[in-house]
């Protein structure tokens, strides 16, 4: 150990780089981590801007009467379709709306309203939606909920405070606004304060009358017995004694059902040990020019008495020390610029939540440590075995020979090589969609075939690159002396592909994994129109409104053509009160793809029903409205089965629906016929350029409150800003990879360098040859990366795309390869133009002594 810190000491230089190399990705993992971990606010972290000081954040989730409740340990999540119906409680008295005094009677203790509500507020011309926070800042209950920056707290309906939230989207600070509501009517509200609030609410004021959240005030907590009692009554129960200690919930079996990962398992298995191999394999480059440039030292050593274990350990007692330094740099200062990151995120945002306290994961940090350190053993492993093998009168003399590839050791390294891959592959499309659930057999799975995938190939690697150097006669004349300089000072080169093979590898698998989830919530979006159209939903369904609607809409598109969907206020009992839809015959033809039969029934007068229409309906149906009679309508069914705006695609999400559909079709003037007529619901919206970002904008803050746009634009994917960012980060590290190796190689290749320039080689060919080296090992590894990498990604994408989308039969596999290929031959290229540049022109000359 004292050797190898005098050593380091002695050569800061290559120290450096070696933790340049070892500790980037920590840095970028640290860094990272502390980051989300830190802007992320979990349960406990959440407690007091949730539930301020009281026991339990209470929830009603709707009209009393429905099933009883299961709810995720925080109540972050909720469902009752996993409960048993029969086990449903009622509050005393049935209400059907559960009010404060209700919910005080089955918890005891004091209950305090919390509201929180969406309302429009008037900015000049344009209606902001504003989310309100209704709580009484003056009592003690509500302290950590919202913070108040200047003025008072609101002490009747009419004051409001507005938060740094509020005004950035805009709403005034001082002064009065207007809340439109969507009935029509107005209210006018006095500023009197600014207010921070940590969920970045735009606004406070007092709660409201139909609050359907409360705060529980009393002195014992609520535990998870009576959290599950609770649910009985359709109650959720965000509990500060359940959230701070949450070891009985997590044990019940029910909790299992609401939790879910959108990410498996396995494949955290995967990318954990792929960073353990990622950070061996970018170390390697630095150890292995280490052991090439000290073989006259540890000749030395040898030759004073020092035995192949005690020189193993030398080497080995520089990674352990570098290793250990470059992970205690990088985890502490990625942990400082992560906090940054987070506090000035926060400060810069002030529409998304405050992020909560810095949180620094001391267990990740020592586990992220070990590894680093494990990683750089085995980064110096090969060199040290190297080291304990030289030749002492060779080197001494100053002749050292590149080492043979053993017979056979190719073809075992492709042998494993596969049966990796095969391993890997069967492992995960095997578990499917059950990766959720991590088997010893499926962790086991996937850490022999990843290890394998890797080791397999690298051991591939020495032989390929004498085959590279025989081919080298093919080349210009840079490439030619670069790839014979890489053929023969192998174990360098073996190294420093090995360092672009893992991280490339990396690269690859990531992006298919998330290629092919984005590809699967492609194939599962349901389009709700066709593309380019949009709806407007008039809640009030007026002929007032939606003649003001569709005003707004002309105005913000003029080319737009407007087509109003009535609703028919009478109803069929045969038809399950479903809707029935009014407008011209050509216009629902358009709007459902109706034929010339189709058209010529609603011209009719008479209903056109869908083929999968009751039977029970033959040729009339019978439409009632409420006070006003009802009416025998002759019936014809269409041959399609139902009337949607968009057909219903295979393996779509159930959730999504089509925009709009209908039960039966008539024409605006047979509805006008009915009883009680018919009213517009929604407007039909077509540009022939489409609807516009800025327009829709536009529209939406004009339109009067319970009024909506809806612009169908297809699969919003997420994923493009996501493959490039993933691609900047790896191949950052490509790049730092690739142009340490030159720069070592660089180092070592000194005396080659003076032979050329003694032989009257220019500059330029010196850079030359340099770039050509950097180019020829990075390409070389960006190609092994990419064909270890893609059988990797095409094992992950099955259980990725499964969990993305379970609706749907099949997996899907994705490859983005312009993200892929601008990381694997861009890089390269790159790095070779930088290597070519910082070559130096001038070769330092050695003055021999005698």
């Amino acid at each position: 150990m004292r050797l190898a810190a005098r050593d380091i000491r002695k050569h800061r230089g290559r120290a450096a780089l070696v933790v340049l190399l070892i500790g980037l990705p920590l840095l970028l993992i640290s860094g990272g981590g502390t980051f989300a971990f830190t802007k992320d606010v979990n349960g406990a972290e959440g407690i007091t801007r949730t539930m301020g000081s009281s026991q339990a954040l209470i929830t009603s989730t709707g009209d009393f009467g429905g099933d009883a409740l299961t709810q995720s340990v925080d109540a972050g999540s909720w469902g009752s379709g996993f409960s048993d119906p029969a086990s449903s409680l009622q509050f005393p008295g049935k209400p059907k709306h559960p009010n404060a005094h209700d919910i005080q009677q089955v918890t005891g203790g004091s209950v305090l309203p919390v509201s929180k509500t969406l309302h429009r507020v008037r900015v000049g011309d344009r209606q902001v939606n504003a989310n309100f926070l209704g709580i009484d800042g003056r009592k003690q209950a509500y302290d950590g909920m919202a913070s108040l920056s200047s003025g008072h707290w609101p002490t009747n309906a009419h004051e409001v405070l507005v938060s740094r939230a509020g005004a950035a989207h805009g709403i005034p600070t001082n002064g009065t606004l207007t809340i439109v509501y969507g009935d029509g009517h107005q209210t006018r509200l006095t500023v009197v304060g600014r207010v921070e609030t940590p969920n970045a609410e735009d606004l406070v004021t007092l709660p409201t009358s139909d609050a359907t959240n409360w705060l529980l005030e009393r002195g014992d907590p609520v535990r998870w017995p009576e959290v599950k009692h609770l649910n009985r009554y359709g109650l959720a129960v965000a509990s500060r004694e359940v959230i701070h200690h949450p070891a009985q919930a997590e044990a019940d079996p029910v909790t299992d059902e609401m939790n879910y990962s959108p990410v498996p398992p396995a494949v955290w298995v995967l990318l954990g040990i792929g960073l353990v191999i990622v950070i061996a394999l970018l170390a390697g480059p630095a150890f292995a020019a280490s052991g090439s440039r000290h073989r006259r030292a540890l000749a030395q050593l040898a030759s004073n008495g020092a035995t192949k274990r005690q020189l193993r350990k030398y080497v080995l007692a520089q990674a352990l020390l570098l290793g250990a330094l470059a992970a205690l740099l990088s985890i502490g200062l990625g942990a400082v610029l992560g906090a940054i990151a987070a506090k000035l995120y926060g400060h810069w945002s002030p529409t998304t939540a405050t992020p909560g306290p810095v949180e620094l994961r001391w267990g990740w940090g020592i586990v992220v440590f070990a590894v680093a350190v494990v990683a750089s053993l085995i980064a110096a492993f090969v060199p040290a075995i190297a080291a304990s093998r030289v030749n002492l009168v060779a080197v001494l003399r100053g002749h050292v020979s590149a080492a043979k590839v053993r017979v056979g050791w190719p073809i075992l390294g492709l042998v494993i090589a596969v049966a990796g891959g095969a391993i890997l592959t069967a492992t995960l499309v095997s578990s499917g969609i059950n990766a959720q659930d991590l088997s010893p057999g499926l962790m086991g799975g996937t850490i022999v075939g990843t290890v394998a995938l890797f080791a397999g190939t690298l051991m591939t690697a020495p032989w390929l690159l004498t085959r590279l150097g025989l081919i080298a006669r093919h080349l210009p004349l840079p490439f030619r002396v670069a790839a014979r300089d890489v053929s023969r000072q192998r174990g360098r080169a073996v190294a420093t592909v090995g360092a672009i093979l893992a991280t490339v590898a990396a690269l690859t698998t990531l992006s298919i994994a998330f290629a092919s989830s984005d590809r699967a919530s492609s194939d599962a979006y349901q389009p709700s129109l066709p593309a380019g159209e949009a709806l407007v939903t008039v809640m009030q369904g007026g002929t007032t409104e939606a003649t003001s609607a569709a005003a707004i809409v002309r105005h913000a598109v003029p080319d737009a053509t407007v087509v109003p969907l009535r609703t028919v206020r009478a109803r069929s009992n045969a038809l399950a009160d479903a809707e029935i839809i009014a407008a011209t015959p050509e216009q629902l033809a358009r709007i459902f793809r109706l034929d010339t039969r189709d058209i010529a029934v609603l011209q009719s007068g008479r209903a056109l029903l869908p083929a999968g229409a009751p039977r029970s309906i033959t040729t009339t149906i019978r439409l009632v409205a409420s006070g006003r009679g009802g009416a025998t309508l002759p019936a014809y069914r269409s041959t399609l089965k139902t009337f949607e705006s968009m057909p219903t695609k295979d393996g779509a999400y159930r959730t999504y629906r089509s925009g709009v559909a209908a039960a039966a079709l008539v024409s605006t003037h047979t509805a006008d016929r009915l009883p009680g007529g018919s009213a517009v619901g929604r407007l039909l919206v077509r540009a022939p350029d489409g609807i516009s970002a800025s327009a829709q904008q536009q529209i939406d803050e004009r339109l009067t409150e319970g009024s909506y746009l809806y612009v169908e634009r297809g699969y919003d994917s997420v994923g493009a800003w996501l493959y490039w960012l993933i691609g900047g980060v790896f191949g950052l590290l490509v790049l730092v990879a690739t142009l340490a190796s030159t720069a070592l190689s660089n180092a070592e290749s000194r005396a080659d360098s003076a032979t050329l320039a003694s032989l009257g080689a220019p500059a330029s060919l010196r850079r030359k040859i340099a770039g050509a080296n950097a180019a020829v090992v990075g390409l070389f590894g960006a190609v092994l990366g990419l064909a270890v990498g893609a059988v990797a990604g095409i094992a992950v994408s099955n259980p990725v795309s499964l969990v993305t989308n379970q609706n749907s039969h099949h997996t899907v596999t994705a490859i983005p390869w312009l993200q892929l290929l601008v990381v694997a031959i861009g890089v390269p290229l790159l790095a070779a133009a930088l290597a070519a540049l910082a070559t130096r022109g001038r070769v330092p000359m050695t003055r021999r002594v005698t």
